[in-house]
Formats: C-alpha cells, sequence, structure tokens
C-alpha cells in the first residue's frame, strides 16, 4: 500500500507489479487526484528506485530511511519558484545538466517535477531533449493535475499512472461550466459569462478549480485541431491569463474585480 492513498487499487497493484518486475521505465507522468496525491505516488516510486532491498520499497534500508527524512541527495523536487508562475526553461535545463551527474550514493537518480503542468512549452520542449535520450541512471516523475495540459510528445515518452478524481467528483461538472463560459464569450455574451463567474467569487478554492477546468477546456480544444487560427489564439491567450489569476486567488484580492478584470482580459483576446 502507499501511504496517504486509497481508493486506487488498479494503480496500485499496476505500480506493484512494475517496481517487482524490476523494469521500473525512465519517466513517469502521475495525474489526476490531489496534489497530495500525486505527491504521495512520486515519493513511493523514488523510494523503490533508491531502495537497496529485493523488496521495494523496503523503509528500512539507508536510502529509504533517507527517503522519510526527505534528506535522500539522489531525490530531487523541481517546483516553482518563489514569485514565479511558471517552471523556468532554465530550471529544465539546469535539469537535464543535473541528470549527467552520477548518483551519489544510490543506484540511480530520481527527479520529480511537482508542477509539470505548470511547464510553458520552452519548457517542455527542454524538457523533452532528454526524455527522448535519458541517461541509464535516472528516473522522471511529472505530476499534473490532467495530461491534457502536456505536450503530446512529452505524454508519450511517459508511462502513465491516473489516480481516482474522488476528491473532485465534480471535475465534469465544472469542465462543462468552463465550456460554456468560453461558448459564451466567443458569442459576445461577456455579462452572461460573468454572471457565472460570479457564482464562485465566495469559494476560492472552487473559483481556481474552475480556472483550471478553463484551462484544461482550453487546451483539448487546441490540439483537437477542428478549430480556427483566431479561436486557436484566443484559446491559447486565455490558457495563459488564466495561470495569472489563479496565483491572484491565491492572494487577498477582491473577487469581484477579479472576474470583472477576467472577463474583460479574455474578451479583449477576441478582438
Amino acid at each position: 500500500m502507499i501511504p496517504g492513498i486509497s481508493g486506487n487499487d488498479a494503480l496500485i497493484s499496476n505500480l506493484e507489479s512494475i517496481i517487482s518486475s524490476g523494469r521500473i521505465p525512465h519517466s513517469f507522468l502521475i495525474e489526476g487526484g490531489s496534489f497530495e496525491e500525486r505527491k504521495a505516488v512520486a515519493n513511493y516510486i523514488a523510494g523503490a528506485v533508491v531502495c537497496e532491498s529485493d523488496e521495494k520499497p523496503c523503509g528500512n534500508c539507508r536510502q529509504c530511511k533517507l527517503c522519510e527524512n526527505g534528506s535522500n541527495v539522489d531525490i530531487s523536487y523541481i517546483g516553482l519558484e518563489d514569485g514565479k508562475k511558471n517552471i523556468l526553461v532554465s530550471q529544465i535545463r539546469k535539469l537535464r545538466a543535473d541528470a549527467f551527474i552520477k548518483p551519489h550514493s544510490a543506484q540511480k537518480r530520481v527527479f520529480i517535477i511537482e508542477n509539470a503542468d505548470l511547464m510553458n512549452e520552452q519548457s517542455q520542449n527542454a524538457l523533452l531533449k532528454i526524455l527522448e535520450e535519458p541517461p541509464a541512471s535516472v528516473v522522471f516523475i511529472l505530476l499534473t493535475p490532467s495530461r491534457a495540459l502536456s505536450l503530446v510528445t512529452i505524454i508519450s515518452r511517459c508511462s502513465i499512472l491516473k489516480l481516482s478524481d474522488k476528491e473532485n467528483n465534480n471535475d465534469e461538472e465544472l469542465f462543462s461550466v468552463a465550456e460554456n463560459i468560453l461558448n459564451l464569450l466567443f458569442d459576445f455574451k461577456e455579462y452572461e459569462a460573468l454572471k457565472i463567474l460570479s457564482s464562485f467569487e465566495k469559494d476560492r478554492l472552487k473559483s481556481e478549480k474552475l480556472l483550471r477546468a478553463i484551462q484544461k477546456n482550453c487546451a483539448e480544444t487546441m490540439k483537437s485541431g477542428n478549430i480556427s487560427n483566431y479561436r486557436a489564439k484566443a484559446l491559447s491567450k486565455i490558457y495563459d491569463q488564466c495561470e495569472e489569476y489563479i496565483s491572484l486567488i491565491r492572494t487577498n484580492i477582491n473577487m469581484p474585480l477579479l472576474f470583472s478584470a477576467a472577463i474583460c482580459r479574455f474578451r479583449s483576446f477576441l478582438d
């Protein structure tokens, strides 16, 4: 069992089978669930990669103890730098350089990208270069709410582990709401779109999830290829702008003003 994970029997069984086979892929993409659940699965894989025992992760060897204490130098975490909204290409280039350094004490090194959904296209392309020809002594683990937020070329080079979204059982509903908002904007019905957004202003967490759903909708629509260049460009700008508003939601900003600004900004992308 994986500490902090429940209701994902198929995923756990699959992962245990992969680990016991001794053929751990060079890269994983963990999607769905909560951030804490994704990180718990990533830590479990990392522990298995560096474990010194036959039964991995044993929890008792020196490497496992270092993992438990959060001090295993062969496990690196890549996340947002202070004040930044995206994982920078410079961070990925550093990761690439570090990946060619031999492990310090374990058999392999593990790099966990905690916010893979916050890599822009430039950062993802930089990562792709090493995913295509990874060093034998390295395992990469990407964490993301949805694979739809990653480039197809990234996805194709990763083993996918999907957690159930039991904590977010309204995801489908939020995705539908997000789709409705975007359709209203493209129909130039900004007031109706704002009314929908304003109904979320008293719940900051749900507001953030809605903006993530808008991003997901934008990403999936753009990847479908069945849209005009005009719509694709507008969706790309809306996707990027959502990231700024998500950051602002986590401050004490006035929510009605934020949503009003968001609708005005989104609408400007359609001119």
